[in-house]
């Protein structure tokens, strides 16, 4: 008699049993296996890019960055250039490394916080009581991380879903070529 094809109820639970009974210091996360030392690792690089972008203002408390430097008026401003350009880097970098979801509101709060203040002092405001300021910036962020996080969660289980339907077929096309 001939081997009957197996359900494909059966065969997505066998796959999932699979993936839970390995346990140790990796662990699933888009069917791939991320190691918690590497998943951390990606958290502080993808926080370190936020604070980055204030490394200007952390040096000009110790330094004196208000020296000439040629084609950027100021040292400081040849300092905010390099972050911005650095800071990008590394977030594609650490993201490909798996870093915890939480750790994208470090570098999207600087972004926000870059935006929206030059947008402001764009049209000729100054920005002198920070308290609206700040709050402005907060109430963007969220929303904002918010849309980004259900996007990429979205588009994760698009490829999830793809990727299973791809070995339930390949599943079913080694059972028939058998017979």
């Amino acid at each position: 008699m001939k081997n009957q094809p197996e359900q494909p109820q059966e065969i997505l639970s066998q796959t999932i049993q699979t993936q839970e009974s390995d346990q140790s210091s990796f662990f699933h996360r888009d069917n791939k296996k991320v190691s918690r030392g590497k998943q951390i690792a990606s958290t502080v690089l993808l926080i370190f890019s936020g604070i980055l972008l204030y490394a200007d203002n952390f040096l000009d408390f110790a330094f004196d960055l208000n020296q000439p430097v040629p084609n950027f008026i100021i040292l400081k401003n040849f300092i905010y250039a390099l972050e911005i350009s650095i800071a990008p880097i590394i977030i594609i970098f650490a993201s490909r490394m798996k870093p915890f979801t939480l750790a994208y509101l470090v570098p999207l709060y600087a972004y926000m916080n870059m935006i929206i203040g030059n947008i402001i002092l764009v049209y000729g405001y100054q920005i002198f009581d920070f308290w609206w300021y700040r709050l402005l910036i907060a109430g963007t962020v969220g929303p904002v991380y918010y849309i980004l996080v259900r996007t990429i969660r979205y588009y994760e289980v698009k490829e999830r879903q793809e990727l299973a339907k791809d070995r339930l077929l390949k599943s079913y096309q080694s059972q028939y070529d058998e017979e």
